[in-house]
């Protein structure tokens, strides 16, 4: 786990990362970590730190985003 991601807990974080795809049902965005390349489901209106995913439940979850 890099720095900026154990300041997953800041409120802001999900700014610093990098969004890979949306989906606009489940208001839910796939961001990549730009230092270590972890993968997050954000859920920009959820105060709850962004929870990391693997490259699978990505694909999963955002068809087409990997």
């Amino acid at each position: 786990m890099c720095d900026l991601c154990r300041d997953s807990w800041q409120p802001w974080i999900h700014k610093q990362y990098i969004e890979l795809a949306r989906d606009f049902e489940r208001h839910a965005e796939l961001c990549e970590c730009p230092q270590c390349g972890s993968l997050y489901e954000v859920f920009p209106e959820d105060k709850a730190p962004p929870k990391e995913i693997t490259k699978e439940e990505g694909r999963k979850r955002f068809p087409g985003a990997l």
